[in-house]
């Protein structure tokens, strides 16, 4: 499947990015889960003050960070509570 793609895939570059749409799709809720557990671990009662866009930026951040290192991150909040910028 995969040779055949390599070998097509260019030819029909509609279907190709049809395809990576509906194949890259979770097959069940564990994604949405550990999404789920980034976000109650950085939204804590202390950090509950933080924007929706900081903290869905601060997700994005953790899982990008997760994916890359394989491993679970704590991410340290305190500029941002404070108003100030943070960078990665």
């Amino acid at each position: 499947m995969k040779a055949w793609w390599r070998r097509h895939g260019t030819d029909h570059p509609l279907l190709t990015a049809l395809a990576r749409r509906v194949l890259t799709q979770p097959v069940s809720a564990a994604s949405c889960e550990r999404n789920w557990a980034v976000w109650d671990a950085i939204h804590t009662a202390r950090r509950n003050r933080l924007g929706s866009q900081k903290l869905s930026d601060l997700v994005y951040v953790a899982h990008n960070w997760n994916v890359e290192h394989d491993d679970v991150v704590e991410v340290e909040c305190a500029s941002v509570e404070d108003g100030g910028t943070w960078s990665v």
